[in-house]
């Protein structure tokens, strides 16, 4: 089987008409490419692909088999986008399937719609090389679809990371309903259980097996109940899934109408206060500033030649004094005093006239227009204090008024925005009412999930005993030539179950051992594994001998030993189907990782299609992989238009452009 394209058509995320290629390129001078590649992040619509796929196949049945036909719709009414006018969606999937050698291609087209009275209504229509298939009546179309390729076979080829964990963690549930599903073991325990049916409706007062019927009724009240219960919980989910869209929704709308920024009214208020404070504090320090120093700033050229002038002045006036001072003493020690012609009071006139002199000078320079200057020291000091303090000063205080200011438009803005976000109280009142139901719902299904538990439980348990009761009344009808037949019947198909569950186990350990040692990157790693055919436990056979349980296992070689049992499962089904991956690599380290970009993608199957986040398949292994790639697709959601679009290539590719627009932007 090769898928070709898929077409979504208001499908969930993908709301607008949404078309994947995905048939992979052959060429006799080039290697087959069997990988498909879609990228997208979580939520981008990834599961919504893979689920697609099953959904176009096996309709209610994708959803498992105790869905009724209410929940059924209720599933595809949630398909349908709620932004597109045309309240109508349509899967269409076209494949190429090989039947007897000869290929054919298939087009499958699931579409439902709201009519005019709000019921939901679904058609199919089965293609085959172009024409509607007319070999199969319409009525059995889905039976056909479920025939040419099983549910439980696909199982092994379409799945997501949550299986792989599933098997990863001792799952043996899993395990068995795999190998079950593989077999077709479901279709031979029912023609046993109606054989079983048989025989206690025919020969149970003879086999004085009563407790037979009571056992029986037991089992199918509690397997009623297990229904109930399941719908119920089908029906929880589907409820908690639509909520949580829902609750998203009105959250996105609540943000947008200015709800969220209403709420924070009066810290934007308070803020907005405090800014005013701060800024009228700016203004009052500039304000000090230019009262003091600061306007001589505006006259630097004159300030700097002052200086010079202020300096030199203050050195001559100094000399000048000290120069007579020193001449006068000079006088005094000379000989012109011996002549007597100069007395003592002439020397104090002297001395006296010379103090007067310099004390007037003084005088007639201390005008308060210059009284700094009789501190020639001082004023210098203050002068160079102007050109570097004051003017940091300054420069810091403007630079933090311009911020303020900024921040004062930004919040004047948000506060006009709350104010006008009317119906803001009404959006969250809305969805605080829908976060409580979702706490309710939460509480409900967690309740359910534990009955669920105990129900099965109590349903295995009247199983057994069930068992044991028929496990007699198969002994005595043994005896009983009318039923014997019947009885051996049975026998026969236990023997018939139990040779080939044993001869399938035996390819499935086989294959196992190949692949797991392969993908480990390790020979002989393990030389066989151990599978109960009762219970499905398995052991991991070393060498010496040596058993490992799985639990013994690292966290990523339990995912190794996962992928490995569904490849070998597949493998030993003999099917060619294409493997469908979403989100495979969540929980493995680097080095697995590494091995399965080798290993597994490019060999597991002829077609390959790979659903990743850019954290599991990163740019070093779209290059590793770039020569099995196909085609690849990135899957971004479009905010404006509310859906998933579909670009060609991946992540890297994405980047590139990105950083070419940024590249040409700065060269403009």
């Amino acid at each position: 089987m090769i898928i070709k394209s898929l077409i979504l058509d208001n499908i969930g995320l993908y709301s607008q008409h949404t078309e994947f290629s995905l048939e992979p390129k052959k060429s006799s001078n080039t290697p087959n490419k069997p990988i498909i590649l879609i990228g997208g992040r979580n939520g981008a619509g990834k599961t919504t692909f893979l689920d697609s796929i099953r959904l176009a196949l096996y309709g209610k049945r994708a959803l498992g088999l105790g869905i009724g036909q209410k929940e059924y719709h209720q599933y595809l009414l949630s398909k349908i986008s709620q932004n597109h006018l045309d309240r109508t969606s349509k899967i269409e999937l076209n494949f190429i399937y090989t039947e007897g050698s000869i290929p054919a291609e298939f087009t499958v087209c699931r579409s439902w719609a709201i009519g005019s009275d709000g019921q939901l209504r679904e058609s199919l229509d089965l293609r085959k090389n172009g024409g509607t298939v007319t070999s199969v009546p319409e009525q059995e179309w889905e039976n056909f679809l479920l025939e040419l390729i099983p549910v439980g076979i696909s199982q092994l080829f379409f799945f997501d990371g949550e299986k792989i964990q599933d098997i990863a963690e001792d799952n043996n549930g899993m395990l068995s309903d795999a190998i079950k599903n593989l077999l077709g073991i479901d279709l031979i325990e029912k023609l046993r259980l109606d054989l079983h049916s048989y025989l206690n409706r025919n020969k149970l007062n003879d086999a004085g097996q009563n407790d037979i019927g009571v056992i029986t009724q037991r089992l199918d009240h509690l397997k009623s109940q297990e229904t109930t219960l399941k719908n119920e919980c089908v029906q929880l989910k589907f409820e908690h899934q639509a909520l949580l869209k829902n609750i998203e929704q009105k959250r996105l709308r609540f943000v947008s109408e200015g709800g969220a920024i209403a709420l924070k009214y009066d810290q934007l208020k308070n803020k907005l206060t405090q800014l005013n404070k701060e800024i009228n504090g700016c203004k009052q320090e500039l304000t000090n500033l230019a009262n003091n120093l600061l306007p001589f700033l505006f006259a630097p050229k004159l300030i700097s030649k002052f200086m010079g002038h202020l300096e030199s002045s203050s050195a001559d006036q100094s000399a000048s004094r000290h120069l007579l001072e020193q001449t006068l003493a000079s006088f005094q020690s000379s000989s012109v005093q011996k002549k007597e012609l100069w007395t003592e009071d002439h020397w104090e006139n002297l001395n006296q006239f010379l103090k007067d002199y310099f004390n007037t000078q003084s005088e007639l320079s201390s005008h308060p227009a210059f009284s700094e200057l009789t501190k020639p020291k001082q004023s210098l000091a203050k002068l160079i204090d102007l050109e570097i303090e004051t003017k940091t000063q300054v420069q810091t205080l403007y630079t933090h008024f311009v911020y303020l200011n900024q921040e004062k438009e930004a919040t004047e803005f948000s506060i006009a925005r709350a104010e006008n976000a009317e119906d803001s109280n009404a959006y969250l009142d809305e969805l605080l009412q829908k976060e409580r139901k979702l706490g309710e719902l939460d509480l409900i299904l967690n309740q359910k999930d534990e009955e669920y538990r105990k129900l099965s439980w109590d349903i295995v348990k009247v199983e057994r005993s069930l068992k044991s009761a028929n496990d007699a009344v198969v002994d005595f009808e043994l005896q009983n030539h009318k039923n014997s037949l019947a009885a051996k019947g049975i026998k026969a198909l236990i023997d018939f179950e139990t040779a080939l569950l044993e001869q399938k186990i035996i390819q499935v350990r086989k294959n196992f051992v190949e692949i797991f040692n392969s993908l480990l990157r390790k020979k002989k790693f393990i030389t066989d594994i151990q599978i109960d055919a009762k219970n499905f436990n398995t052991f991991l056979i070393k060498k010496n001998g040596q058993l490992i349980e799985k639990s013994a296992l690292s966290a990523g070689e339990k995912q190794i030993y996962a992928i490995a049992m569904l490849w070998a499962l597949a493998k030993t089904s003999g099917r060619h189907l294409p493997m469908i991956v979403d989100t495979p690599l969540g929980r493995l380290d680097r080095e697995h990782r590494d091995n399965l970009m080798k290993l597994y993608f490019p060999h597991v199957s002829h077609q390959v299609i790979i659903l990743s986040t850019d954290t599991e398949i990163d740019d070093l292994y779209v290059n590793q992989l770039d020569q099995f790639i196909s085609e690849s697709y990135l899957l971004e959601y479009n905010h404006e238009l509310a859906s998933t679009q579909v670009l060609p290539g991946y992540f890297t590719d994405l980047k590139r452009i990105n950083t070419e627009k940024r590249i040409a932007l700065q060269q403009a």
